[in-house]
């Protein structure tokens, strides 16, 4: 419920829940904000480690297994009628990044390629990644990565008239979806100040997993004594 109420308050009017790996927290935002219209629309999703990396697949209801090759887990996706999603193809600081030799490759299977990333480490990831999808003839994404409250709405798509025009539009329709990404256009913070903040929240993602770490070990330790 939290991540609703943040979306809410930083003017969101849908967002994607994609966990790494896992699909239940994104089923459940579904349900909650099925049930308060006051909340913004969920698409679920998950995030899903491949062998070359992670890519992301949009309005998927049923998990997808991890460790696959790249191909066979956009297959998957689509077998399920989701979107295939490309997030962040040139921050290789991340090791879940796909693999640079493989870029151009899925960039080419897949449906929308992120060109905005709130956690972009590397100074132009989101400009090479712009420069890939206009080359490929791909979809625009964009999206904060977030991992924390404060990251929230970072980045974010927005509609032009063009795109609801039409009356009121059901970003939760994968075929409206998929319609309105012709006409979005990917909002970001500016790119200096960008990779500075993207950089201070993956240190706290990095400190906050050492404490997990530091944690676990001495409950363990405990345990076995």
């Amino acid at each position: 419920m939290r991540l609703l109420l943040l979306a809410r308050a930083a003017g969101l009017h849908c967002i994607a829940v994609t966990d790494h790996n896992r699909i239940d927290g994104a089923l459940r935002c579904v349900e909650l904000a099925a049930g308060d219209p006051s909340l913004p629309r969920v698409i679920p999703g998950v995030e899903v480690t491949c062998a070359q990396g992670e890519v992301i697949g949009l309005f998927v209801r049923d998990p997808i297994p991890r460790g696959r090759d790249v191909e066979e887990t956009i297959e998957l996706i689509r077998s399920r009628e989701g979107v295939v999603y490309l997030p962040h193809p040139f921050d290789t600081m991340r090791r879940a990044t796909v693999r640079p030799q493989d870029v151009e490759r899925v960039g080419g299977c897949v449906d929308v390629i992120e060109v905005a990333n709130g956690r972009s480490l590397i100074p132009g990831a989101n400009g090479r990644a712009l420069a890939l999808a206009a080359r490929l003839g791909k979809r625009l994404g964009a999206g904060s990565d977030a991992h924390f409250a404060g990251e929230v709405g970072r980045c974010f798509l927005e509609l032009s008239d063009e795109a609801v025009s039409h009356g009121r539009l059901d970003l939760c329709s994968r075929d409206e979806f998929l319609r309105a990404l012709a006409h979005a256009r990917p909002q970001g913070m500016h790119p200096l100040r960008g990779v500075s903040t993207a950089w201070a929240f993956a240190l706290g993602t990095g400190l906050l997993k050492a404490g997990r770490r530091t944690r676990n070990r001495l409950r363990s330790g405990s345990q076995g004594t």
